[in-house]
């Protein structure tokens, strides 16, 4: 810990290093990974206005805590009085809070051990005088402490939320005692409450740490609060501490929590029949039963007779639980699971930078979810909305626009809305921000929220990449309407570049980068002419876009530069392309479908039997390819049969060396709109999706259906392997890309 004396020479922030300070404290407020640091006296003195008497927020025996204000939020400064303790006890406080890491335990930031001279007079003379200053940074929690809360009215707080602040204090008191951390001083002025009103334990200034073994110590005496002392503290002159002292302390407040007094001896009957008069059902009486139970053993007299340990409290809990389905109030993030709530998007002159935001449906209905900015201008492509299949974890991916500059600071709070979704019609689905809305407008009040916030940051943070998330049903959203549009149209990927291009309906081509999440360059392939099908041929470091008007752009995406141009036919609307993975040959789908040699100045060598004006057409390794129908059916019936007179759902697969295909593939209930070959333990096989919201895995050799992939809540698009990462990609018309893993396949 830092610490200096009048007779070394002393060390004084600069301006600039009190920012540069400033700035470190402000990033370990928003990433949770960074350790606490040392700070300086004169940075907390700068934050909080010269320790003003306006920003106080609370005041006690030995210390005033102090709001203090950085340019990113709102952190606690802890001013320890003179008088409060030697430094040997203020290193063993800080030791337990370095220790203390979760989600019941108030954050801890950093910390200030530093003497300060100070001018006084004395007998006429002026004197410096030394002052020992010790400070401690925390999180701040808007929502104060639950002494404010905890009133003779149970109105105050309805039961499902006090049984959430109760959950909370025993997971944080059992996360400290499996650290070895008695607190010794647990009383509702010490545990805080955050916006979701989630309990956070706080103040550690009379704990102890014991060693790894140790399970209780010897004293003289024990500093504590009256009425949530134990009484074994007052009965001897030898007081032996163990993890007992904080059950006693645990059980009172629980007994504040269910009766609204202190100190109220009362039964368990008692308690069920003062709550019975309240808005509560029976599954909720089962719980009050519970932990009525659990308080009254926790203050029994007889530290003996207390339950075993806080684990043990965790598991009544856990039980009660399960046998009621209770739901506990947590915010949002109890419909949707979030691993983070600071999204973080190191910062890049003009170029779009990507951030992904797990969300998490744990439940057998789908989950409906709006993502807004509360400021009117933001520096990230929102609003963003869309439904969360049941038992599915959904990556949304949230982009920023372009920026030459970047301010120190750049901060977004963000809203995530969340709401059970009654739709039952899939049409809805993929149809842009009037699903979300009219179910947020039908759904009012009950639909849930939680705050997040989106930052620039100076120092680059990890994000999890496109190569690691290879588990089945990973989802990932790209953040504009445009980009849902092009899903159904063009998209591909270098597998040597590890990139993936996709192609605009303004006649844009974009490069994104997988690895980075970032966007890599642009090119514009046609002024006026919409792009629907495009395609790598990475041996020669081209690209080739096809488009609405039948024409084919060639160019090499290292140069940017236009290689040719050509035609596939007149009125020739091309659906897809395909490129041979040895040879130097182009399939393209139109009316027709073509063979092109570019070796040969891209002659035409061959037209396909299929006339349909609607196809796509992939290449396998070896020299055959495959073909599927995107026009609909037109069904004919009659008294005793019916008959498909144009249009089917089978795919077609053909040879090079025959102008008609050799056999078809039929499995799917709907059109056939993507394929993709891979090549699997030296198997081929054959990937398809299709409107009827599946993807199928044919086995090339038995022409029979491996896998049926069914994650998908709309039509699926898209659909591309990736051998390096032995991972599929899937692309649906709800504007997602799924990832799914082959690793595990046999």
């Amino acid at each position: 810990m830092d610490s200096h004396h009048l007779d070394e020479p002393r060390v004084t922030d600069s301006g600039a290093q009190i920012m540069d300070r400033q700035i470190e404290l402000e990033d370990i407020l928003l990433h949770e990974d960074l350790e606490p640091m040392a700070l300086s006296y004169q940075l907390l003195n700068k934050i909080t206005d010269d320790f003003s008497d306006k920003l106080e927020i609370g005041r006690g025996g030995f210390a005033v805590v102090y709001k203090a204000i950085l340019d990113n939020g709102v952190v606690a400064v802890k001013r320890l009085s003179n008088m409060y303790m030697h430094e040997d006890k203020f290193k063993r406080e800080v030791e337990c809070l370095m220790n203390a890491k979760h989600k019941n335990i108030v954050r801890f930031l950093g910390y200030c051990s530093d003497t300060q001279g100070n001018m006084g007079s004395y007998n006429g003379k002026w004197i410096m005088a030394e002052v020992q200053e010790r400070l401690l940074c925390f999180e701040y929690l808007s929502k104060g402490s639950l002494e404010g809360y905890i009133k003779d009215s149970l109105g105050e707080i309805e039961w499902r939320k006090r049984y959430h602040i109760i959950k909370g204090i025993c997971e944080g008191l059992n996360y400290l005692h499996q650290k070895n951390i008695m607190h010794l001083d647990l009383k509702p002025e010490n545990i805080l409450l955050d916006e979701d009103m989630t309990a956070k334990i706080t103040d550690f200034g009379l704990s102890r740490c014991f060693d790894k073994d140790q399970t209780r110590v010897m004293t003289n005496s024990v500093a504590g609060t009256m009425g949530y002392l134990a009484p074994e503290c007052y009965r001897s002159e030898k007081i032996t501490i163990t993890h007992k002292l904080d059950l006693y302390s645990l059980g009172i407040i629980i007994m504040e929590m269910l009766t609204g007094k202190k100190g109220y001896q009362i039964t368990v009957e008692n308690v069920l029949e003062i709550w019975s008069k309240s808005m509560v059902d029976e599954l909720q009486l089962e719980q009050i039963r519970v932990c009525a139970t659990i308080g009254i053993e926790c203050i029994d007299l007889d530290p003996a007779k207390r339950p075993a340990s806080m684990s043990h409290i965790i598991d009544r809990l856990t039980e009660i639980e399960c046998s009621t389905h209770a739901i506990s109030i947590g915010g949002t993030s109890e419909l949707l699971l979030l691993q983070q709530v600071t999204l973080c998007f190191p910062f890049q002159p003009n170029k779009v930078i990507m951030c992904p935001l797990e969300l998490t449906n744990n439940i057998d209905k789908r989950i409906a979810f709006r993502l807004t900015d509360k400021s009117t201008e933001s520096f990230i492509n929102l609003p963003l909305h869309g439904l969360v299949p049941p038992n599915t974890t959904y990556t949304l991916v949230l982009t920023t626009k372009e920026k030459k500059d970047r301010p120190r600071k750049y901060i977004a709070d963000l809203i995530l809305q969340s709401v059970i979704s009654s739709l039952c019609d899939d049409s809805y689905i993929g149809n842009g921000e009037s699903l979300p809305n009219s179910i947020f407008h039908e759904t009012g009040n009950a639909a849930q929220m939680v705050k997040l916030k989106a930052l620039y940051t100076q120092r680059q943070h990890n994000t999890t990449s496109l190569s690691n998330a290879i588990m089945p049903t990973i989802k990932i959203i790209f953040s504009t309407e445009k980009n849902r549009e092009l899903l159904r149209h063009s998209l591909d990927i270098n597998h040597a570049k590890k990139w993936i291009t996709m192609g605009y309906q303004d006649g844009i081509v974009v490069f994104w980068d997988y690895e980075t999440q970032s966007k890599v360059d642009w090119l514009k392939v046609s002024a006026d002419d919409e792009i629907v099908c495009i395609k790598f041929i990475a041996r020669k470091q081209w690209i080739v876009a096809g488009t609405l008007n039948g024409n084919i752009h060639v160019y090499n995406y290292e140069e940017m530069k236009r290689i040719t141009s050509f035609t596939a036919g007149t009125y020739e609307s091309l659906q897809s392309l395909a490129v041979h993975p040895t040879r130097p040959y182009l399939l393209s789908a139109g009316i027709y479908i073509k063979l092109w040699n570019w070796d040969h100045g891209w002659e035409c060598i061959r037209t396909f039997e299929y006339e349909d004006y609607k196809k796509i057409v992939g290449f396998s390794p070896n020299d055959t390819f495959a073909s599927t129908s995107m026009v609909h059916p037109i069904v004919e019936c009659t008294k005793f049969e019916s008959y498909v007179i144009e249009g089917d759902y089978t795919v077609k697969v053909w040879s090079l060396d025959s102008p008609k295909y050799e056999y078809a593939l039929d499995g799917h209930s709907n059109r056939v709109v993507c394929l993709d070959f891979l090549t699997y333990h030296g198997h081929d096989f054959l990937v398809t999706g299709s409107d009827d919201k599946t993807a199928k895995i044919w086995y090339l050799e038995t022409k029979e259906c491996a896998y049926t992939l069914e994650a998908f809540v709309s039509p699926v698009t898209s659909v591309l392997y990736q051998p390096d990462l032995q991972t599929l990609f899937t692309g649906s018309n709800d504007g997602a890309i799924y990832l799914w893993s082959t690793a595990n396949c046999r």
